[in-house]
C-alpha cells in the first residue's frame, strides 16, 4: 500500500529551488548603486567618529569641510594650524598615513546641511549637522547630534 504525500527529498529540493529563485529576485531588485550608497554613508559616519576620536586624542579642534555635488568630497583639517599634527592641510589620517580627503564614488551625490562641521578637543561638534547621500531616487541620511556628537545613519 502506497501512502500519498511528498518525500523528504522532494520537499528539500523544492525549498532549495525556491531559495535560489528568491535570492535571484532580491539581487535583481536591489541595484549595486544602492549597496554602494549605504556603504559610503556608513564610511562617512565612521569617518566622523574617527575625527571625533582624533580631536580628543590630539587635544585639537578639527574641521570637516564637505563639498556637495556628484562624487562630493570631504576633508579634515585643524581649526587652527599649529605644530604637528596640524602642520598639514588636510591633516594626515593616522589610520592610512595619507591626507584625510575622501571622494564619494559611483555618482553618489552629497548634500551637506552646512559646509563645515567643527569638532572640539572633547570630540563634540559645535552644532548639529546632516549629510544626505543620494543615488537616483534613494537617499541615505547621516546625522550628527549637536550636544553628544552621536552619529546615525538612516536609510
Amino acid at each position: 500500500m502506497k501512502e500519498a504525500g511528498f518525500t523528504l527529498m522532494e520537499l528539500i529540493i523544492v525549498l532549495v529551488v525556491v531559495g535560489v529563485l528568491s535570492a535571484y529576485a532580491m539581487m535583481r531588485n536591489s541595484s549595486s548603486s544602492t549597496f554602494s550608497l549605504l556603504s559610503q554613508a556608513q564610511t562617512l559616519a565612521g569617518d566622523i567618529k574617527h575625527v571625533q576620536s582624533m580631536a580628543t586624542v590630539w587635544g585639537k579642534s578639527l574641521t570637516i569641510t564637505a563639498t556637495g555635488g556628484a562624487n562630493g568630497t570631504y576633508t579634515v583639517s585643524c581649526t587652527t594650524a599649529v605644530a604637528a599634527p596640524c602642520n598639514t592641510n588636510p591633516v594626515i589620517n593616522p589610520a592610512t598615513g595619507t591626507a584625510f580627503t575622501i571622494s564619494l564614488e559611483k555618482g553618489v551625490v552629497l548634500t551637506p546641511s552646512q559646509g563645515t562641521l567643527v569638532i572640539n578637543s572633547l570630540g563634540k561638534p559645535a552644532s548639529a549637522a546632516q549629510y544626505v547621500l543620494s543615488s537616483g531616487s534613494v537617499n541615505v541620511t547621516v546625522d550628527v547630534a549637536a550636544l553628544t556628537g552621536h552619529v546615525t545613519v538612516t536609510p
